[in-house]
């Protein structure tokens, strides 16, 4: 109860620091934006499901299952060991240098949504991946990234103004770190 009523505390009086102090203009967000534009660039991304099992053996049989015609993600869901298992082998969106590279030369090889690789080695076992979607490297948009500029703008506002509060704190009291006091709390 205590510590939730430091917390309020200084919520409040952070609240009042603050007031008015901290917003961020339309103006400010677009001159960010084109200024730090390289920040807001995507590589090229792919969307891949994965099988993973633990012999060569397995993932040729569901190789062979796959060619038949067996459903991807129903495969991937009952003889997967690999924690997406569950959502169908679905391992979302990745760029480059997010996965291993055995893993990474297979999956960006894949042209087509629907391709299948063959049989990938890794440290992990032996996949089989499948390409769902492709999206070419872009330039996000000021108003796919407005709300985020915004918000790191706000801090940067807000941690100025802590610390020039701080400093004339400093300057108006006289302050006196005892750093061995400080060691010794850390050592109880």
């Amino acid at each position: 109860i205590e510590q939730c009523q430091k917390g309020v505390v200084l919520d409040a009086f952070l609240q009042e620091l603050f007031a008015g102090k901290d917003e961020v203009t339309d103006d400010e967000v677009k001159r960010y934006y084109e200024e730090n534009k390289e920040k807001f660039h995507i590589g090229e991304r792919i969307r891949v499901r994965d099988i993973v099992v633990k012999t060569r053996r397995e993932a040729e049989e569901i190789k062979r299952r796959l060619a038949e015609g067996e459903d991807f993600a129903e495969l991937a869901r009952r003889y997967s060991i690999s924690p997406t298992a569950k959502k169908g082998g679905d391992l979302g969106y990745i760029e480059r240098g997010q996965v291993g590279k055995e893993f990474e030369a297979a999956a960006f090889a894949l042209k087509n949504p629907g391709d299948v690789s063959d049989i990938v080695k890794t440290t992990f076992g032996y996949h089989i991946i499948r390409l769902e979607d492709r999206q070419e490297p872009r330039q996000l948009s000021l108003d796919e990234v407005k709300d985020e500029i915004r918000q790191k703008l706000r801090e940067e506002k807000r941690k100025q103004l802590l610390d020039e509060y701080l400093q004339g704190l400093h300057k108006k009291y006289k302050v006196t770190i005892r750093e061995e006091l400080l060691e010794e709390g850390k050592n109880e």
